[in-house]
């Protein structure tokens, strides 16, 4: 399930985890996909992404079914309430973990009140 703050053991089987956030989410599945430790914490990992020169792309572009892993980043709006965010997008679909649902996936629109606000970046291209 979703729970705020909650993060794994990266030495952990995906089944034993209980709870975990969106950014917890993110840096497991990078840790156990391709052995990177990025940083915890949605606002930090979105630096990370930046700071080490991923390729920046387009709201549009998650919509491709073109097997491109990209991320999603929503940072901080500026005056409102609106939570920070991470999610995968792959082939026109988010892989997150998210309140109400915990991991799980939704279709990618790049619309709405939290798409539309996402930086999107390239993580990986297929062989």
């Amino acid at each position: 399930k979703y729970e705020l703050g909650a993060k794994a053991n990266l030495d952990s089987q995906l089944t034993d985890i209980k709870a975990i956030d969106c950014s917890g989410f993110t840096r497991l599945l990078i840790k156990k996909g391709s052995g990177e430790l990025i940083p915890d914490g949605s606002m930090a990992q979105g630096k990370w992404f930046i700071d080490n020169n991923f390729k920046e792309s387009t709201l549009e572009a998650g919509l491709l079914k073109d097997g491109i892993l990209r991320l999603a980043w929503l940072p901080q709006q500026p005056g409102s309430g609106v939570g920070r965010h991470v999610a995968f997008i792959l082939n026109g679909r988010t892989y997150e973990s998210r309140g109400g649902a915990g991991p799980s996936s939704r279709i990618w629109t790049g619309k709405g009140s939290w798409q539309s606000k996402c930086r999107v970046f390239v993580l990986a291209h297929p062989k």
